[in-house]
């Protein structure tokens, strides 16, 4: 059904956020506050590196704050993420690039998932998906001038790489075309979604601290000195000991997820994955976070009215 102003009642265009006719805002369910469009002219070449581009428009009446843009396919290692560094106004749109994508050989064409999560107005969290499909082509043939340099003279031969059929199937760069990639509202994403001033409770030791994390990272380790939560292991184990790291771990909020960073000499494990000394990734409510096969720590999250009140890392070894 189309959407009716509900002073006038007259018929709202559905790219307008206010009533043409009387101008009273248009109250739009939240996954249509956020446009998201790719460029469907653009053809990928196979096992060649390139740029996703996207585009994001805010047709909502709040800004837009702490967005994370991923995308990602079953044909891809891993997915592809970026966090926009300045909120998105009302009206505005942003040009969002995704580097390192890569089609793998002998395809021709990708489904693409993609994923928008962000805090709109005060905190209220916003995370819709979509799919679109791609086209992938093998690389354009390439010509290069060899110089061959034999008694004085210089005998320039130019060497093809590619064929005929290549330029044939991609004759030149096609003119951008924007279209809209449709969007459908994420339950589970957007209660996922930890809003700024969340705190972090970190239970150990008989101890209950509380944190309120931000892009400043909150240090877990053996050594008192530089740490904010020490860890430490029960017993005179000195092997069992040595297996926490002086400065383990580190752990932050940024773009409405906990971030953790390996700083270990020992390993930093999530679900039993390596981390890796000096990399980041992000964390889940039910997450298993291993300190050296030494200490064990459950992240969980509480929930009040839709949202997440607080998120509680359990030392569980």
């Amino acid at each position: 059904m189309p959407d009716l102003c509900p002073k006038c009642g007259n018929v709202a265009a559905p790219d307008h956020m206010f009533c043409g006719t009387c101008g009273t805002p248009i109250q739009r369910p939240r996954h249509t506050l956020l446009v998201l469009r790719r460029d469907q002219a653009k053809i990928y070449e196979e096992a060649v590196e390139s740029t996703m581009d996207l585009r994001l428009e805010n047709r909502g009446t709040d800004p837009l704050q702490d967005c994370t843009i991923e995308a990602s396919s079953t044909s891809l290692q891993g997915p592809l993420s970026r966090d926009l560094p300045d909120r998105l106004d009302p009206g505005q749109q942003a040009e969002v690039e995704l580097p390192g994508f890569r089609p793998p050989r002998r395809v021709e064409s990708m489904v693409i998932s993609v994923s928008v999560t962000a805090s709109l107005g005060q905190n209220a969290p916003v995370a819709v998906t979509g799919e679109f499909k791609i086209r992938v082509a093998r690389p354009r043939s390439k010509s290069v001038n060899i110089i061959n340099i034999s008694g004085g003279s210089a005998i320039v031969d130019q060497a093809r790489f590619g064929t005929a059929a290549d330029e044939q199937e991609q004759p030149g760069v096609p003119r951008p075309d924007w279209s809209a990639v449709p969007l459908r509202w994420e339950e589970r994403r957007a209660a996922g979604f930890i809003a700024t001033g969340t705190p972090l409770v970190v239970r150990h030791g008989g101890k209950e601290l509380v944190f309120v994390p931000s892009d400043a990272w909150i240090p877990f380790g053996r050594n008192k000195e530089s740490n904010q939560v020490v860890v430490r292991v029960p017993g005179d184990n000195q092997k069992a000991v040595n297996r926490i790291s002086r400065n383990h771990l580190e752990i932050s909020l940024s773009h409405g997820r906990l971030r953790i960073r390996d700083i270990s000499s020992t390993g930093t494990f999530v679900n039993s994955h390596l981390i890796g000394r000096g990399r980041e990734m992000p964390l889940a409510a039910g997450d298993l976070i291993s300190l050296g096969d030494a200490a064990e720590f459950r992240l969980s999250v509480e929930m009040a009215n839709g949202r997440v009140r607080r998120s509680i890392l359990d030392r569980v070894r």
